[in-house]
């Protein structure tokens, strides 16, 4: 599983034999997020993350969502 970048106490990754739709899995501060990339959306958040975090996962995705894009079609296609 590919880290693509690492940024705020946070790891965003991708499953390299995942499925459809694009999406990436976000862990750090003891939980997880899943996000849809295109469009950007919450999918599900895991463990005891605050609102406060969840917030910054989602503004660092909108921020960096084209390298997110970019890194899902390198390993699915």
């Amino acid at each position: 599983m590919p880290t693509i970048f690492n940024e705020a106490g946070f790891r965003f990754m991708i499953y390299v034999h995942n499925h459809a739709p694009a999406h990436i899995h976000v862990l750090g501060h003891g939980g997880t997020v899943e996000l849809v990339i295109e469009p950007l959306s919450l999918r599900a958040v895991r463990g005891p993350l605050t609102d406060a975090q969840v917030r910054k996962v989602l503004q660092i995705a909108r921020d960096r969502q084209s390298e997110l894009l970019q890194a899902w079609r390198k390993h699915h296609g």
